[in-house]
Order: C-alpha cells, then sequence, then structure tokens
C-alpha cells in the first residue's frame, strides 16, 4: 500500500509526522465538501481524496474484487429480505452493518479510512454510536467511480462512525458515462416537473405517491410548475414530454421488455434503454430523473450494478446530471416517504445540494421505520450531490401549476383530486420528520463536544 498527502502539510522527514497528521485533521474537519477517486488497474485500487480543488491524500492498496463483490451479493440478499419479505429486525441491520465494515476495511486504503471517518469532525470529537446519523448537514462527498466499481454498496460501506449513505451527501460519478456540472444552479424561470405515476392503471399506491407529490411541489411558495400523468400513460407520450421537463418523476413498475433491458413499464410496453439512447443527441433530456421503480437503478443482489445496458446508464449517456433509483424492490409506503421527505428537502434548501437531500430522506426513513430498518439504504444518486436545485425566480414571481393530463381520467373505484387520508398523513410524516431533521438533533450525539 501506498500513499502520500500534499506537500504543503510538511515534509517527510519522520520527526514532522505527527504535525503534519495533526494538520491533516484539523483541515478534514472543517471540510464540508470532499471528492473521492477511486479506480482500479489490475487488482490494484487507486484513491484520490480532493479537498478545495487539491489533492489532499493519494494512496493505492491491492484488493479482491471478486471478495468485495461477494459481500456486496450477501448484503444484497439481506436487503432483498427485508424489503420484499419484511424480515426486519436488529439482527439483519448488523448483518448489514457488520459486512459494510468488513467493505470498508478491504477496499479503502488505510490513510483513506482514516480521512472518512475524520472528515467533517472537528478536533475533540468523540466517535458516535455505530449507525449514528449527524444532526448537522452532512459533508458532500462526490465519489467518483470506475465503472467495473460501480455494482459495490458504497452507500452501506460502515466506517465505524456510521454508514456512508447517512453520514455523508454522497453521490456517485460514474468515470466515462456522464459529464460533471453541465447545468448551471440558477435559473431564470420556474422548474418544469413531469410526474408520472401508475402509468398501466394497476398499481395504486404509485398513483397515490404522483397525487402526495403533485400536491407537496404545490404547497407553500415555490417555482415549480407540475404535469402529472397517470393511468393509460403511453410509451409515445413519454417520448414525446420527456424533453420537455426539468424533472421526471417516475413513480411504477421498472420491468424487462426483453431478455435484458429493464425499463419504465408504460401502458403499451417498456421504455428501456435502446428507446432512450435512442433519443439522445438532441435537446437536451432532463436535469433530474427520479426513476421510484424497484431496481430501476441495478439489482442490489447481483454483481454488476449500473451494467452497460442498465436504464441507469442510458439516461445518463444521454446527458440526465442526476439519476435516482433504487437496487431493491421497495414497497409503496416506504417509497412515497422517501420521495415525499426528499423533495420537501430539495425545495426547503435548494442551494444546499441533492445529496444533502437524499441523506435527510434516509435519515427520515430511519426514523420511521425504526433502527432495525434497512428501507433507507434502497435509493442510490448517481451524479454530483453538490449540485442545487436554486431558482433566480423572485417568489413573487412564482406560480404553480397543474398542466391537464391523462391524471384527469380516473381509473374505476379511484377518487380525483386529493390523495387519500393515509398518503395525506404520510406527508404529514415526512413534514414532521424534516422539520424535526432541520432544526433539532434527529439522533443523540453521545460524547460530542
Amino acid at each position: 500500500m501506498r500513499w502520500s498527502m500534499v506537500p504543503a502539510l510538511g515534509t517527510t522527514s519522520r520527526s514532522d509526522g505527527a504535525a503534519r497528521i495533526a494538520a491533516l485533521a484539523m483541515l478534514l474537519g472543517s471540510v464540508e465538501e470532499a471528492r473521492l477517486e477511486l479506480t482500479l488497474t489490475g487488482t490494484t485500487l487507486g484513491a484520490a481524496l480532493i479537498i478545495a480543488g487539491a489533492e489532499t491524500l493519494v494512496a493505492s492498496r491491492e484488493v479482491d474484487l471478486g471478495a468485495a463483490q461477494a459481500l456486496a451479493r450477501e448484503m444484497g440478499a439481506i436487503l432483498d429480505r427485508a424489503t420484499r419479505w419484511g424480515d426486519i429486525d436488529q439482527g439483519s441491520r448488523d448483518l448489514l452493518r457488520q459486512r459494510g465494515e468488513l467493505l470498508f476495511d478491504s477496499l479503502l486504503p488505510a490513510p483513506v479510512k482514516a480521512a472518512l471517518r475524520t472528515i467533517g469532525k472537528p478536533v475533540g470529537w468523540t466517535a458516535r454510536p455505530p449507525d449514528a446519523a449527524l444532526d448537522k448537514a452532512g459533508t458532500r462527498l462526490v465519489l467518483v467511480l470506475d465503472q467495473a466499481l460501480l455494482g459495490l454498496p458504497w452507500e452501506l460501506l460502515h466506517s465505524g462512525n456510521a454508514f456512508v449513505g447517512l453520514e455523508f451527501a454522497v453521490g456517485r460519478v460514474a468515470r466515462g458515462l456522464q459529464a460533471e456540472a453541465v447545468f448551471t444552479s440558477g435559473r431564470e424561470r420556474n422548474w418544469r416537473t413531469l410526474v408520472v405515476c401508475d402509468p398501466r392503471g394497476d398499481l395504486i399506491g404509485s398513483y397515490y405517491e404522483g397525487l402526495a407529490l403533485r400536491d407537496e411541489l404545490a404547497r407553500g411558495e415555490g417555482c415549480v410548475e407540475v404535469d402529472l400523468r397517470s393511468s393509460e400513460v403511453s410509451l409515445v407520450e413519454v417520448r414525446r414530454l420527456l424533453r420537455e421537463y426539468d424533472i421526471v418523476h417516475f413513480a411504477g413498475h421498472a420491468e424487462r421488455g426483453d431478455e435484458t433491458e429493464r425499463g419504465w413499464w408504460l401502458r403499451d410496453g417498456v421504455l428501456g434503454p435502446s428507446a432512450i439512447r435512442e433519443l439522445a443527441g438532441g435537446r437536451r433530456f432532463p436535469r433530474l430523473i427520479f426513476s421510484n421503480a424497484c431496481r430501476s437503478a441495478g439489482d442490489g443482489s447481483a454483481v454488476g450494478g449500473l451494467g452497460a445496458t442498465g436504464l441507469a446508464a442510458a439516461f445518463l449517456e444521454a446527458g440526465v446530471e442526476h439519476y435516482i433509483g433504487t437496487v431493491q424492490d421497495v414497497p409503496d409506503e416506504p417509497a412515497s416517504l422517501f420521495a415525499l421527505t426528499f423533495y420537501a428537502r430539495l425545495r426547503a434548501r435548494p442551494g444546499a445540494g441533492i445529496g444533502e437531500a437524499m441523506r435527510v430522506a434516509r435519515m427520515v426513513l430511519a426514523e420511521r421505520y425504526g433502527p432495525a430498518s434497512v428501507y433507507w439504504a434502497s435509493w442510490v444518486l448517481y451524479g454530483a450531490p453538490t449540485s442545487g436545485y436554486a431558482t433566480d425566480v423572485q417568489v413573487a414571481d412564482c406560480a404553480v401549476m397543474e398542466t391537464a393530463a391523462s391524471a384527469d381520467i380516473a381509473p374505476a373505484g379511484r377518487v380525483i383530486g386529493a390523495p387519500p387520508a393515509a398518503m395525506s398523513a404520510l406527508a404529514a410524516v415526512s413534514m414532521t420528520a424534516l422539520s424535526a431533521t432541520c432544526t433539532s438533533v434527529a439522533y443523540p450525539l453521545v460524547g460530542a463536544p
């Protein structure tokens, strides 16, 4: 294993070692944003930690990718049992944590592990209990990964303090698949959002998710225009509308259209990677795609993750800046709560970065379903977590609208207009938990200064 620190932190003499380590600890303790670039060459994993645009630490080590993939499969199976069969207990959480620690130890060079345990924690900070989430905004962590590394559950690595996905506002950048910072944060017009929910009329939970999301985006003062489409939504309709919006939220099934492709299951077929690539190269795609469907970001129980033919890869290659999807089958209620909390946080703090909205949504699910729950671990963000969704439109000029859409025609037995009481209650849970997360300590900070 080899590693080095930036020359500015001192010379390489042994007498200066303690001073250099102390200087690095002080620097890392105040960090609000970091970038970790990981490359795999043969069996050598190289790591470069970049802070404030400068390489702060460079290290490498030999890794057994096959053993890491085996651990990833085990973690996927644990998540699958918990989310598909409801096998949620502290034993499952402990198994996930233990394997997360093993991955953390077996993949990352020792100096990088030490840095990640220190980033964002002031000098004198004392370790919290395992899995304790932070009350303050998490340090934004950009993970730049070779495609060979995308199938590993980086958000579930456990540092001994917490899971990476709870401790950091983390997002993945897939090297060779996507460009960074292709959009600017400020805008001179409203964000236009397309919500496609229950497009086949056979998943009522996603239908009500769409209604609740529409109402959340229309709540209070916000610069959002919403177009809600539900029931009998066709391939032609989605292809026609896809590039008309800044944000597209899909709530429905992600199924295989043939033997190789998984995509959005619509009324008359599957919108898969091939169809998305056909649309690439023309007008700009949406900035954000939130695919709230089962395994829409890859298969968490199988090695390969994103995959060369995956839905996420196709959207990223087409120019989407942020893609959110799942690596497991997800029940309706946690899926809806995650989405509602994510968008509420994104609107409440549009300049804080999309990664922070993801982290808060994970924390709210962990709070809602208890310490043994692992529902929060199902979602993955591709794209830099540092990018925000602020707008330059003045609040007085904002108007929330819902475009007339196929949602105006409800399937038999459904009520048009408002979501049912259960979904409204879930939205209230999201708002209450979000308020608590923003203003108070969500978990006890034992030993903190």
